[in-house]
């Protein structure tokens, strides 16, 4: 049994480029057009993706201006200049929870003192403190007493 073009938009979670794709891998020696004109001609032929009704999408958390930021490290970074040498670097990353506003700070390595100095400077950059700061189980955070063990 082959489904026309509408049936496939109606399936849940399709696209338009995955049913492209799948025509042209069906079909590879028909001439089929390129992904824009596939596009085209199912908007001119009013042929919608998805089920009518579908589910909700996942609804953003909204947050009231000023209240959140989520940070966190990108660690061990590599890159490679023209001449092949290799860097490696951490990036400080920081976003504002209601505008979506990201900051990013390098760093050479990722201790407390390196998280209090790219606080600061995310601080700086945004003009003012959010009131909550939120993060995963950031090693720089974990502070204990080695006399206490």
């Amino acid at each position: 049994m082959t489904l026309s073009i509408e049936e496939k938009a109606a399936l849940p979670g399709v696209t338009k480029k995955g049913i492209h794709e799948f025509l042209l891998h069906r079909y590879p020696n028909e001439g089929l057009p390129g992904y824009n004109a596939f596009t085209h001609f199912m908007r001119g032929n009013g042929i919608v993706i998805g089920p009518p009704g579908g589910p909700e999408p996942h609804p953003r958390f909204e947050t009231p201006p000023g209240l959140q930021l989520q940070f966190d490290w990108k660690e061990s970074i590599r890159m490679a200049d023209r001449n092949g040498e290799i860097f490696e670097f951490n990036v400080f990353a920081a976003t504002l929870c209601w505008s979506r506003r990201h900051v990013f700070i390098y760093s050479r390595t990722r201790g407390t003192d390196d998280l209090i100095r790219c606080m600061y400077l995310t601080i700086a950059r945004l003009g003012g403190v959010p009131a909550e700061w939120l993060t995963d189980n950031m090693s720089a955070l974990v502070v204990f007493d080695s006399l206490s063990l």
